[in-house]
């Protein structure tokens, strides 16, 4: 069977000017959306009211309380340090607003908290350098943080929001939890702890309503980080050295059936590979040592054992306590430390492919896909030739730069181009003139090609755009880059995301 390619009659100047239409609408839309952030913020400091003055009453805590019903109170919209409006007045802001009591209480509060204790984001959201949606993922994290802990998120997250994913943001609020909150962070810890369980669903098996559940049973847990990362290089290696004995099944096939190895004690294979022939042993009371890859960021004044300073883990990007990494190595059958790669360092190999430490050097350098607003992990992507390899483009440091193979393709096969500024920083231009700036904060847009007609905006969007504009000319200066304030403060250079 053959198939014929349709030819588009969709001329290159009409798609040109349909995508730049796209485009100012996406910034039009986005300015009304912060002026509508910005009216909430006035309705807020003009409803705000001092708690203490409503004597007698209760305390109306949205995230714990249902209120009682015909009586007003005092209600708190976000952390320590914002302001306080009446939970039966709020109704009426509700209602302008088109949600439902408990949405508009999520989304008012994620912007009063944005507003008055994330100033350094809020100042970026209302330039339109970052989404209001994104930047309240933040907000609704950072409410249970003490004020000196919100800052700190702030100054981590402010400049570097374009590259988190949500999981690194939370990550980070861990970590302001366990520096700012030890108290807090360590009953969370046992809470977590108490909480791990292996649930094995054999009273499904036979289930009517899954036609596969009289032969396949699904599991479901919780386990400590260690144990994890444990359970997870075991089940990798079984289920590799399974390859050869079942060419054809895919990995999740073979990882099912190592883990059923596993349970009958039919191997020990080690997580390094090494030595295989000894890791059958038979005897399933035999210890088999654990072995510790950690990159850590972690200073020497936080190896004291009374230190209670919160480190990086890279296995899992999660914040660290040095009890964890003693706890961990104390079970060790060994030790590996490794040096650390330097980042400015210019390596390169001879050959198309990098060397071991170039790869790992460009990995840890760009952190995820240098694609205009990719977020896929550098570990799992392609190195890129910059300068093409069969171009004499050279197999050094500052001519890669990690591309996710759908967007490795697209650069090869689909017209985009990219140049490197700086290590880490790169200018891409699409097919359809638009031009993108990546860098290690995000990505951000660029002037359109000279030549395209901006789409007319209503009054309104107008409106919206200026205070942008506005907002852009007054927003602080970034910090360079490693320094954010509070690390000014506290001595800690060490970046985010976690």
């Amino acid at each position: 069977m053959t198939s014929t390619a349709t030819v588009s009659s969709f001329s290159a100047p009409a798609e040109k000017e349909l995508l730049a239409a796209v485009r100012a609408n996406g910034v039009a839309a986005r300015a009304v959306e912060v002026e509508r952030a910005e009216l909430v913020l006035a309705w807020v400091r003009e409803a705000a009211i001092d708690p203490e003055e409503m004597t007698g009453t209760a305390v109306f805590d949205p995230d714990v309380h249902v209120g009682v019903p015909g009586t007003e109170q005092p209600m708190r919209l976000a952390g320590e340090g914002a302001p306080w409006v009446a939970d039966l007045g709020f109704t009426r802001l509700a209602a302008a607003l088109g949600q439902s009591n408990e949405a508009a209480m999520n989304y008012v509060g994620a912007v009063v908290e944005l507003a008055y204790r994330l100033p350094v984001l809020w100042s970026r959201v209302r330039a339109g350098q970052v989404s209001i949606h994104r930047a309240r993922t933040v907000a609704r994290l950072s409410k249970k943080l003490p004020a000196a802990g919100a800052a700190w998120v702030d100054a981590q997250v402010a400049w570097t929001i374009g590259t988190c994913s949500m999981a690194q943001i939370e990550r980070t609020v861990a970590a302001a939890v366990a520096t700012f909150d030890p108290d807090q962070a360590e009953r969370d810890r046992e809470a977590a702890l108490e909480g791990r369980r292996v649930n094995i669903h054999l009273g499904r098996a036979g289930d009517g309503q899954d036609p596969g559940s009289m032969s396949v049973i699904g599991i479901d847990g919780g386990l400590d980080v260690a144990d994890a990362l444990d359970l997870e290089a075991a089940i990798s290696a079984r289920a590799a050295a399974l390859t050869a004995l079942m060419p054809g099944a895919s990995e999740d096939v073979r990882r099912s059936i190592a883990l059923g190895d596993l349970a009958r004690g039919q191997t020990m294979v080690r997580a390094t590979g090494e030595d295989d022939s000894a890791s059958d042993s038979g005897d399933p009371n035999e210890a088999t040592g654990r072995t510790v890859l950690l990159y850590l960021h972690l200073s020497a004044a936080d190896l004291d054992e009374q230190s209670s300073g919160v480190g990086r883990c890279e296995n899992t990007r999660s914040p660290i306590t040095p009890e964890q990494v003693r706890t961990w190595c104390a079970t060790a059958g060994r030790v590996l430390v490794r040096p650390v790669v330097d980042l400015n360092a210019e390596y390169a190999a001879t050959t198309y492919e990098a060397s071991p430490r170039l790869r790992e050097q460009v990995i840890l350098r760009d952190g995820t896909c240098r694609f205009p607003y990719c977020h896929r992990s550098a570990r799992s992507a392609d190195l890129d030739h910059i300068e093409r390899y069969e171009d004499d483009g050279p197999t050094t440091s500052t001519n890669l730069a990690a591309l996710c193979r759908r967007h490795h393709r697209a650069r090869t096969h689909a017209g985009w181009t990219y140049e490197l500024i700086t290590p880490g920083t790169y200018h891409w231009a699409s097919p359809d003139g638009g031009a993108y700036l990546v860098t290690p904060a995000g990505t951000f847009d660029l002037p359109s090609t000279p030549g395209t007609t901006a789409t007319s905006t209503a009054r309104v969007r107008q409106r919206a755009l200026d205070s942008m504009r506005t907002a852009a000319k007054t927003m602080p200066s970034r910090p360079p880059r490693g320094q954010p304030p509070a690390a000014r403060k506290t001595g800690r250079t060490d970046p985010p995301p976690f």
